[in-house]
């Protein structure tokens, strides 16, 4: 994954599909490229389309009083139409009339800075409100609406321009989201995130040193709720993921480089059945054998999925791109 240092935000951690029919123990190597999932209302999107929510976010207060006085059309992130300000609230609407790649973004999402007299102040914090905010997938028809908010939380103070002077500065992320899938049919499911961030200046004088770190900040949990096919889930960030600049310059791009997550799930109404997935960054997948070599080349996670219904166990590994 690859992006520039203003707009880099959570990780897109990847979904996990729960297969419930497979009753053999399965230890091949791996099924190498398996298909991957068309774009669509998952969980894989529920993660992916907030941290790219967060990014717009970042957008916004690059540009907006919070930061420097004013807010410049230039600047509008992929899919808005519009940013009004009203009493110190910076709303960021999205339209149809603006497509965003492969899929049309619509609702709102509303910025407040609810703690300190700006957001580069230390234990300062920002509001951040989804208002129906809708993800339209093209290609499948699916969509993905959310509701809700989450707290940001600048731990150490300090905007991202001062990282030569500061060295470090991490914010965390709280959020409570109410999200309703639409396939064939529309259920409503609960996450909360609790999540941190850390920006490294890595005492050098170059902007190529930066590199950017996400962690779970509770217990290394990063994610609790419920999924999409009804099971209960954590999240644990069990080795910390890390972007490294692999351009000359501050505006990278940023490379995933190393990382790990545990997903695990468990079934309110059947106690024999759980499942986990356990996700490794850092591979190119391109190559004729997928090879971890954790490096700017990096492109790719290795998965292992494992299935548990009662003694019977199923293990298989797929590859999959950032």
């Amino acid at each position: 994954m690859k992006k520039n240092l203003t707009t880099l935000l959570l990780l897109s951690v990847l979904g996990f599909a729960v297969f419930q029919s497979c009753t053999k123990k399965d230890e091949s190597p791996n099924k190498d490229n398996l298909p991957i999932t068309e774009e669509g209302a998952t969980d894989n999107s529920v993660r992916a389309e907030s941290d790219n929510a967060r990014e717009d976010v970042d957008k916004v207060l690059k540009t907006s009083s919070l930061r420097t006085g004013r807010t410049e059309a230039q600047d509008l992130p992929c899919g808005v139409i519009k940013i009004d300000s009203t009493n110190g609230v910076y709303s960021i609407k999205y339209g149809k009339e603006s497509p965003c790649g492969t899929k049309f973004k619509s609702g709102s999402i509303e910025v407040e800075l609810i703690k300190g007299a700006n957001w580069g102040e230390k234990d300062a914090q920002l509001k951040v409100t989804f208002i129906d905010y809708t993800i339209t997938f093209n290609a499948s028809k699916q969509t993905l609406k959310f509701n809700g908010y989450e707290i940001l939380t600048n731990t150490t103070g300090g905007f991202i321009a001062e990282l030569p002077s500061k060295k470090t500065i991490t914010h965390t992320i709280r959020g409570n989201l109410s999200v309703v899938y639409t396939d064939s049919a529309a259920v409503t499911r609960k996450w909360y995130t609790t999540k941190s961030r850390t920006w490294n200046y890595n005492n050098s004088t170059l902007w190529d040193k930066v590199s950017l770190v996400f962690n779970g900040d509770s217990s290394n949990y990063s994610e609790v709720g419920v999924n999409k096919e009804g099971n209960n889930f954590t999240t644990k960030i069990t080795k910390e993921f890390k972007y490294e600049n692999c351009g000359t310059n501050f505006t990278g791009p940023y490379v995933l480089k190393t990382g790990e997550f545990l997903h695990e799930i468990t079934n309110p109404t059947n106690p024999l059945f759980s499942g986990s997935l356990l996700a490794t960054a850092g591979f190119d997948i391109t190559l004729t054998v997928p090879t971890r070599i954790e490096d700017c080349q990096s492109n790719g996670y290795k998965l292992l999925y494992t299935i548990k219904t009662g003694k019977e166990e199923t293990n298989f590994t797929q590859y999959q791109p950032y």
